[in-house]
């Protein structure tokens, strides 16, 4: 019995594994991390003297697009920091310093650490590379979702609104207002002040889909139990029955829209994030992207500010492969992800491990009808579906207790040991029908 449970749990995280190495990459490594490196630079080249060459900027860029290249890590790209922790075992802050993970991983050592080593030892393009990889973690620290905790396994829609963004966009015309503001970079002490600061603006001014129902209630008020304190809705402004949330957002002075609202005919509102809110992530992406350039910068000048300048500089020939060697290395990042990837979910915390499954699961009315998860004659209608929810819940409940003394859950020899009696059903208590007075 227990080997059935763990095997289902397994497949359950595997395909977790698998969505969310689609879907968790939140800025596209093709277009939008290379287009704000290319914006970070030049902000960094028009206010200090180490002008970064054309083909030093290539190397960068690189670098950042490697870091969401799969087989790479992607649960080590969070980081909440509220409660200072990651996804994973580690937080992307903990990651980009983390040398002894990263050789865990396909691509190896990517570390702030290595990048500075490699440059003063005159390895200045393996060191622009790693510095790619690094600013590839601050460009995700202005993405809500990965501050807020969430997987995103059904989609960001921001990060699908900035993947459509055409080749030249004026969105990513960045550094030339701020330069013209004159605006100047942030410069701070350390890389970690880097990742509180950018995370902390993302995390308190700014919903990601998954986390509004979990923040505010349907009066658009903080919930007593919100597992976030912010954002927090200081006006709504209504045309008919829609109308939008406004949050004042830290170090601006005017209010810009954070959530869309629609009420239905009975007045009850719907607080939301979607495909249909494209004029919400034009004032998302404005805003975070544009502190990721201040930051950034100022991560490169704390990165020039940190290293010694060689002497000379070691340029290694490209290694050729054979066809033959190119499949070995393939199979051999695959085996190395896999197996560090496991290792890295026995070692998650269980929050996360729960929130993977959780969002990996399909309804369990569709997973009681489903062959894969149960025999066939347990996909059966409304027997099956009764039955089915409480089995896959003692799965991930008693996964998710494995080694703790206090666990005593019934042991089910078969399906048909569940009676109906045993499952209990929720209570709901309706709020009252009131709400605090709208804007207009």
């Amino acid at each position: 019995m227990h080997l059935r449970k763990y095997s289902l749990i397994a497949l359950l995280i595997l395909g977790g594994l698998v969505l969310i190495a689609s879907q968790a990459f939140l800025y596209s490594d093709k277009t939008t991390h290379p287009y704000l490196i290319e914006q970070i630079i030049k902000f960094y080249n028009y206010h200090y003297n180490s002008d970064l060459t054309p083909r030093q900027i290539e190397w960068v860029k690189q670098g950042s697009i490697n870091e969401d290249q799969w087989p790479r890590n992607w649960y080590y790209h969070f980081y909440d920091p509220v409660r200072n922790r990651g996804f994973g075992p580690l937080s992307a802050k903990e990651w980009a310093q983390n040398p002894e993970e990263q050789m865990k991983y396909p691509g190896g050592d990517h570390t702030w650490q290595r990048a500075i080593n490699d440059y003063s030892a005159g390895y200045k393009k393996q060191a622009f590379i790693s510095l790619g990889h690094v600013l590839h973690l601050i460009e995700d620290m202005a993405m809500p979702a990965h501050t807020r905790e969430d997987p995103h396994l059904n989609g960001e829609p921001l990060e699908e609104w900035t993947g459509n963004l055409p080749e030249g966009s004026s969105f990513y015309n960045i550094a030339h207002p701020l330069i013209n503001q004159d605006v100047k970079p942030k410069e701070l002490d350390n890389l970690d002040a880097y990742f509180d600061e950018m995370a902390n603006f993302s995390n308190n001014n700014f919903f990601s889909k998954n986390t509004i129902d979990n923040t505010i209630d349907e009066y658009g008020r903080v919930r007593p139990d919100a597992k976030y304190s912010e954002p927090k809705i200081v006006k709504e402004i209504w045309q008919d029955r829609t109308g939008y949330g406004y949050k004042k957002i830290d170090n601006y002075s005017k209010l810009f829209r954070v959530v869309k609202i629609e009420k239905d005919k009975r007045g009850k509102k719907t607080y939301f994030l979607d495909n249909t809110t494209p004029e919400i992530h034009a004032e998302y992406f404005s805003l975070l992207a544009r502190e990721a350039v201040i930051n950034g910068a100022g991560v490169v000048k704390l990165f020039f500010d940190s290293v010694t300048e060689p002497g000379y500089e070691i340029i290694e020939p490209e290694k050729k492969l054979s066809f033959f060697q190119k499949i070995g290395n393939k199979i051999g990042e695959w085996v190395s992800f896999l197996k560090s990837a496991f290792d890295g979910l026995v070692r998650s915390p269980d929050y996360a491990i729960k929130s993977i499954v959780k969002e990996s699961v399909p309804e369990l009315e569709h997973m009681a009808t489903t062959p894969w998860i149960f025999d066939e004659e347990l996909a059966r209608g409304d027997e099956a579906v009764e039955k089915g929810g409480p089995i896959i819940e003692l799965i991930i409940e008693e996964f998710l207790e494995i080694g703790s003394p206090k666990l005593e859950l019934p042991e089910f020899d078969d399906i048909d040991d569940i009676e109906e009696n045993d499952i209990e059903e929720s209570e709901f208590q309706e709020e009252p029908e009131e709400s605090y007075q709208e804007q207009s």
